[in-house]
């Protein structure tokens, strides 16, 4: 779900990887491994009774994993124990300090970094930013933009009864 391959420090302590389980059940991920793709490999496979709660999250680090996430360029496979290939994710250079995050559009790059909680890319925190300042300090452009959405029909409503025909 996120992974930070070029953290500020030492990679050797501050990398890490975070899996998000967007089931509404837990899942246990026993046997279960994550390999890193490029470059001198390493394979972590989970430990018996590893579990992920119901939309929740598991962060592991570096010296937990063994896993050298490569700053130029590498990729991670999360692999069931019968050797299926659940997810994976590529990277190209990792930027300094920034998390590579999955969201509704794929993945990208970002200096919000969120392990263990949800993802907020700047994007995301742009939008909230723009939506609660329309809620607290509405502007005339929002008001005449808002004054004009009612005077609109979506597709299968009636007209308002202020237009005529056409």
């Amino acid at each position: 779900n996120e992974i930070l391959p070029s953290p500020e420090g030492t990679d050797e302590t501050k990398e890490w990887i975070e899996i998000f389980n967007q089931n509404n059940f837990e899942v246990d991920i026993s046997e279960w491994q994550i390999t890193d793709t490029v470059g001198k490999t390493f394979t972590y496979t989970f430990a018996a009774g590893t579990k992920i709660p119901s939309q929740g999250f598991l962060v592991l680090s570096r010296p937990e994993t063994k896993i050298t996430l490569n700053n130029d360029e590498d990729g991670l496979l999360f692999i069931q124990p019968n050797g299926n290939i659940l997810d994976r994710v590529n990277y190209q250079k990792a930027p300094l300090g920034q998390s590579y995050s999955k969201t509704g559009d794929g993945w990208g790059w970002g200096s919000v970094l969120t392990p263990g909680s949800v993802n907020i890319t700047p994007l995301t925190a742009t939008q909230n930013e723009i939506a609660q300042k329309e809620k607290t300090e509405p502007n005339k452009e929002s008001q005449k933009n808002q004054s004009q959405k009612q005077q609109l029909a979506a597709v299968g409503e009636q007209f308002p009864k202020t237009f005529d025909s056409l």
